[in-house]
């Protein structure tokens, strides 16, 4: 699925090549995120998150539930991340320039519930968030920061400020990567940056050093968003990146046999 500022949500079909629907939206869009095949939620410049329902029936696939939900961002809504791990509860994050907010979608997923506000959470816009585990979730910034939150002790955790010296763009999450980092598989982030670097980092017990600089690889440039491609035998991870400049590239580390 996939959003834009035209106004359009658009479900695609890959081995069509082909989108199966689109649904009009009254504000233009910047954000999506999928729970499962049925629901999905979008974040648009009026400070709304949308609820959509999908259905497919008789190989017709049509919207059958919308809902939008206005939020307490000051701006658009930029960045909206649904945690799946916690099955107790459905927590969505959204970003709106400076500010996160979290919120919790019902049981039967038509109603979002605005649970608190993390003011001033970043010093600038939040380009990205992503799920890690036991609750926790991270995220990046123009202001070069990564930070690391937990929705149960809800609190903000951790800081990552010292891999980039401009914008981080975007974020992938890895738990079973070997990352060489003590030559067992540890939790890494992949993240991309302006400086048209992807940087592999791996967290460490050592408090001075929580994250560690794996890797780094040259890309033609920005790595504006980056999405992982699951279920690849060839690599150890592969993902595709979509630059600033529209272009759309395919990366990954291969495996050695």
């Amino acid at each position: 699925a996939s959003v834009s500022e035209d106004r359009n949500t658009k479900i695609w079909d890959l081995s069509l090549q082909n989108s199966i629907l689109s649904i009009s939206s009254l504000s233009p869009l910047f954000t999506i995120d999928v729970l499962n095949e049925n629901v999905l939620i979008t974040g648009d410049k009026n400070k709304n998150l949308s609820i959509y329902h999908i259905s497919v029936e008789k190989d017709e696939t049509k919207k059958t539930f919308a809902l939008a939900s206005p939020t307490q961002h000051m701006g658009m809504v930029w960045r909206v991340l649904i945690l799946k791990k916690n099955l107790q509860h459905r927590y969505i994050i959204s970003a709106g320039d400076k500010t996160l907010m979290q919120h919790e979608l019902s049981s039967d997923f038509k109603k979002l519930s605005f649970i608190k506000s993390y003011p001033n959470a970043h010093k600038g816009l939040i380009h990205d968030i992503i799920e890690l585990t036991d609750n926790k979730f991270a995220t990046c910034s123009v202001d070069h920061h990564i930070k690391i939150w937990d929705t149960e002790k809800d609190t903000f955790l951790k800081e990552i400020n010292y891999l980039y010296d401009n914008t981080i763009f975007s974020m992938i999450y890895m738990n079973d990567y070997d990352s060489n980092c003590d030559k067992t598989e540890s939790d890494v982030i992949v993240c991309g940056g302006y400086d048209k670097k992807m940087k592999i980092v791996c967290q460490e017990e050592d408090l001075r050093k929580k994250v560690v600089t794996y890797g780094e690889y040259d890309r033609p440039e920005a790595l504006y968003k980056m999405r992982m491609l699951y279920n690849n035998k060839k690599y150890k991870f592969a993902a595709i990146n979509f630059g600033c400049s529209a272009n759309l590239y395919f990366w990954g580390v291969k495996n050695i046999e």
